[in-house]
């Protein structure tokens, strides 16, 4: 997962990401917080010097909100996928 924000996350990092997904399907929008981490990926300071890009990846062991996730990418794709 891509994060930005306002600070520097190191490769021993771990955080906890709360994030809306809005559901285009349902009317169910799903809050879900996650733990990410374990390692950064990478992380690096805009050339302004006012935001982080930091790539992070989800530590395994919570599958409920894992399947959200997937769910959400899942749709995502789908919707931006042609059919042929």
């Amino acid at each position: 997962m891509k994060l930005e924000g306002c600070q520097h996350l190191s490769a021993e990092d771990t955080i906890e990401v709360t994030v809306r997904l809005a559901a285009r399907s349902t009317d169910n929008d799903e809050t879900i917080s996650i733990m990410a981490g374990g390692h950064v990926l990478s992380s690096n300071r805009s050339k302004d010097g006012g935001s982080t890009d930091a790539h992070v990846s989800f530590i395994d062991g919570q599958e409920e909100a894992l399947e959200i996730v997937h769910r959400f990418v899942a749709e995502q794709l789908k919707r931006r996928t042609p059919t042929l």
